[in-house]
């Protein structure tokens, strides 16, 4: 599974690509498989050039990716990139070590939870 993860910073042309129903629907239709303007328009029962513009939008925004199949004649077929995205709406605060003097947890079971402590302090650092 292909995720994009984003800051809150980040998101803003993301939102802006995906703020519109038709081009929803368009991501969500590539989550089936790889499709051509004619037949998004025909799946979702809308003009070609409306289609067409709001598949240029998601592909100026990163979330699908089009490009050029030899076919009867060449045609241009769309694929998805992602198949989720986060957007983490808090900023992650750099964890430092040096700030903790004593720290413990008691829960059911100590060694579990000492050792997931550890390991997010870890990420935290990294």
């Amino acid at each position: 599974m292909r995720t994009l993860h984003l800051t809150f910073e980040e998101a803003t042309e993301i939102c802006k690509a995906l703020g519109n129903d038709q081009r929803m629907k368009i991501a969500r239709v590539l989550s089936e498989g790889p499709k051509n303007v004619n037949d998004l328009a025909e799946i979702l029962d809308t003009p070609f050039s409306t289609t067409s513009l709001n598949v240029k939008k998601l592909e100026d925004s990163g979330l699908i990716t089009t490009e050029m199949v030899p076919g009867r004649g060449s045609q241009k077929v769309s694929y998805k990139r992602y198949d989720r995205i986060i957007i983490d709406l808090v900023e992650e605060k750099e964890f430092i070590y040096d700030e903790i003097v004593d720290c413990y947890i008691k829960l059911d079971n100590n060694e579990k939870s000492e050792y997931w402590l550890d390991q997010k302090m870890r990420y935290l650092v990294e």
